[in-house]
């Protein structure tokens, strides 16, 4: 499972760099030499993709303006380098008859480069996601809102979903109950086929299951939670394998 998602992020970004390099390719270099400049795009890609995450967890919107803004101007001047070692190249090797040309000015455009940064980090970041629902695993995070706080958890570290009216809320096993507005019907379709749905207001994480009783269901850290008649039959089964494997 993580040998292909591995293969299929690895897929991703060579592509990326190849339609990077084919519109370089329009601008009169080669196509090796497109290649390269097409492969100076992806720090400023892998920037913008890991780095706002942890600033926005200490910093404000501007602080993330800021970094965004110093990854154009590190862009250009990785561009400018490129460019600069392509006519190096270029004057080492006269025999292939290409000419000097000046820099074609959309590869310093910042608006050029911001389009190219967010539309590979988004595809990135859509990716990802369909690789998480495809192939889950419990070492993957989920991000989401609590009390106006970013919380990022590993699957694994989730106990239980617990929905109560408008709200819901994600108990970790740290103890900590984490308050949120998204349904549970969307945490069941986040969390994947590690979690089971027992009860129309509990969704719990399967391996944090010691026992199933009755119609109660006993998980980590002492909590007991209702198993209701409609989800017993498709649940119980499971839960009864898990809990004699932890037994």
């Amino acid at each position: 499972m993580f040998h292909m998602k591995k293969v299929i992020i690895i897929t991703y970004w060579a592509l990326a760099v190849l339609l990077i390099s084919l519109i370089v390719l329009s601008l009169g270099y080669t196509f090796s030499e497109s290649l390269f400049i097409g492969a100076v795009f992806l720090p400023g890609v892998f920037f913008s993709i890991y780095f706002p995450e942890r600033i926005s967890r200490q910093g404000s919107v501007r602080d993330i303006i800021f970094a965004m803004s110093g990854t154009i101007v590190a862009e250009i001047f990785l561009i400018l380098s490129a460019h600069f070692v392509i006519l190096e190249m270029r004057n080492d090797f006269t025999s292939v008859g290409i000419d000097y040309f000046d820099l074609p000015g959309i590869l310093v455009n910042p608006v050029f480069i911001m389009v190219l940064i967010s539309a590979f980090a988004a595809g990135n970041f859509f990716i990802w996601r369909w690789l998480d629902r495809k192939y889950p695993s419990e070492d993957s995070k989920v991000t989401f809102v609590s009390e106006r706080h970013r919380i990022s958890l590993a699957k694994r570290d989730i106990i239980y979903v617990e929905s109560n009216d408008t709200q819901t809320f994600v108990v970790g096993s740290d103890g900590k109950r984490y308050r949120n507005r998204t349904p549970i019907s969307q945490w069941e379709n986040l969390l994947g086929k590690h979690f089971v749905r027992i009860h129309r207001s509990y969704l719990v994480r399967r391996e944090s299951v010691n026992e199933v009783r009755g119609d109660s269901v006993y998980v980590t850290g002492g909590a007991v939670l209702p198993l209701s008649r409609g989800y017993k039959d498709q649940a119980v089964g499971e839960l009864l394998t898990d809990a004699a494997h932890h037994g």
